[in-house]
C-alpha cells in the first residue's frame, strides 16, 4: 500500500511497541489496547501530523475506532477493515469471550505446546475462512515474530470499555468499513452491526478477498481507499 497511497498522501506505517520488527513483549509488559492508543497519540503529536486519516485492519481497526473515541481531535477520517463491531452498552466483556469460535481454542492449545507455526496456521485459516493462505511474508515471518500475542488469545482486553453503538454515533469524521467478498459470515454480521449503529458511515466490499483484505487484493484495496479519501477531501474544501 505504501507506494500507491503515497502518490497522493503522506503515508506512515508505524511499528507498534513489542511487535515486529521490535523485540517481543516480556512477561508482565503492558500490551493493552490502552497502551497502544497512547503510543499512537504520542507518535502523531511528536511528528506534528495534526489530524490523521487512520487506516486499520482487524485488531488495527479496533485500535483505530477506540483511538477516535479517546482522541477525536487527532482523527481526520477512519478506514476500518473488518474490525469488531460496536457492542450494546453495558455488555460484559466476559460474555463476549464465553463462546469464541473453536479455532481460537485450537490455536491457543497449539501455542501452549510450543507449536507456533501450527498455532498461526490454525488462527489464520480460522479468520480467513479458508486453508488457501496468501503467499505473503505477513502470514509467515511477521506472525512468527508476534507469536507471543497468542498467549492472550481469547482473553478479553479490559484496559478500556468496549466500543459501543453510542460511541459510534458520536464519531464526527467520515468512516469507511471494508469487508472481504469471501470473508466468513461473521464479517457480514459485523458490517451489518456497523450500519445499524452508524448509518452515516460508508461500506465497501473488497472483491476476491477474505479477511486478508489488502494482502489478498491490494490493487482494489488501494482504489477503494483512495476513492474514499478523495471524495471526502473534496467535500472538506467546499
Amino acid at each position: 500500500q505504501m507506494d500507491a497511497l503515497a502518490k497522493r498522501y503522506r503515508v506512515i506505517a508505524y511499528g507498534q511497541r513489542y511487535r515486529y520488527p521490535f523485540a517481543p513483549a516480556p512477561e508482565g509488559a503492558d500490551t493493552s489496547l490502552a497502551a497502544d492508543i497512547e503510543d499512537l497519540a504520542g507518535l502523531i503529536k511528536a511528528l506534528k501530523l495534526g489530524r490523521a486519516h487512520l487506516v486499520g485492519h482487524s485488531r488495527g481497526a479496533n485500535l483505530a475506532m477506540l483511538f477516535a473515541r479517546k482522541h477525536p481531535q487527532l482523527v481526520r477520517s477512519l478506514i476500518l477493515g473488518e474490525g469488531p463491531p460496536p457492542r450494546p452498552s453495558g455488555e460484559d466483556p466476559a460474555t463476549i469471550a464465553a463462546s469464541p469460535p473453536p479455532f481460537i481454542a485450537e490455536a491457543r492449545k497449539a501455542y501452549e505446546r510450543g507449536d507456533n507455526e501450527g498455532a498461526i496456521r490454525i488462527f489464520a485459516e480460522g479468520v480467513l475462512g479458508t486453508d488457501r493462505l496468501p503467499a505473503r511474508p505477513s502470514l509467515s515471518e511477521i506472525p512468527l515474530a508476534n507469536a507471543w500475542q497468542l498467549r492472550t488469545l481469547g482473553v478479553p482486553d479490559t484496559s478500556l470499555p468496549r466500543f459501543t453503538c453510542e460511541d459510534a454515533r458520536r464519531i464526527q469524521v467520515a468512516t469507511l468499513g471494508l469487508q472481504g467478498e469471501l470473508s466468513p459470515p461473521r464479517a457480514r454480521a459485523n458490517a451489518e452491526a456497523w450500519r445499524k449503529c452508524m448509518p452515516s458511515s460508508e461500506h465497501a466490499v473488497l472483491p476476491q478477498s477474505s479477511h486478508g483484505l489488502q494482502l489478498e487484493n491490494p490493487a482494489a484495496f488501494n482504489e477503494i481507499v483512495l476513492g474514499f479519501l478523495t471524495r471526502h477531501s473534496r467535500r472538506a474544501r467546499r
